[in-house]
């Protein structure tokens, strides 16, 4: 099997290609500084697919999905970025396998703790102690880790279908807060 995993980002731009376990090669992608969003998200992808062009074709690409968190705008800018990446990798590779992988996930995989500080230097640690790969950037360990917990979610239902145990659905989240007075509301009805 071979998986290609991205760290999406419009500024900088991890990604790692597997066969099977083996990380065959990880790249950060940075376009220049100053350029306007579609700019640097065409960049990143034209040198994305100059990297794939000599490599066999993923059965899976795995990116990280977006997380609602404090910053709102943050949040919107990755959902843009990791369209971006899903629209381009489906042009390039019809039919490809897409896996979204939740940050916890990421973060289980390699034990690293679920708040952001810190996280991102203990990923890196715990990657290079993981594959050997030393000198990795941040998009690069993240995208490492990215690939080892797509990895490990293959493996877990490929377990789980020899068993023929059915894994069962993730459950969905619900919106604990009610509407306040203060929120829009549509009323039917009126004019």
């Amino acid at each position: 099997m071979r998986l290609l995993a991205i760290d999406q980002g419009s500024r900088d731009c991890g990604a790692a290609y597997f066969t099977d376990d083996r990380v065959e090669w990880t790249r950060r992608f940075s376009p220049p500084d100053g350029w306007p969003w579609g700019r640097r998200m065409r960049w990143i992808t034209d040198a994305l697919r100059a990297q794939l062009s000599d490599q066999e074709p993923p059965d899976v690409v795995a990116i990280e999905d977006v997380m609602f968190g404090v910053n709102a705008k943050t949040a919107v800018a990755m959902g843009e970025a990791r369209g971006w990446f899903l629209c381009a990798l489906d042009y390039w590779y019809p039919g490809i396998r897409a896996m979204a992988i939740h940050p916890s996930t990421v973060k289980s995989a390699v034990a690293a703790p679920r708040s952001r500080a810190g996280a991102k230097q203990h990923t890196k640690w715990a990657i290079e102690a993981l594959t050997g790969l030393t000198g990795l950037s941040e998009d690069e360990a993240d995208a490492v880790a990215i690939g080892l917990a797509a990895i490990n979610e293959i493996k877990h239902a490929e377990l789980l279908a020899r068993a023929g145990i059915k894994p069962a659905p993730k459950p969905r989240r619900r919106r604990t807060r009610r509407p306040g007075p203060t929120s829009p509301q549509l009323v039917l009805g009126s004019a």
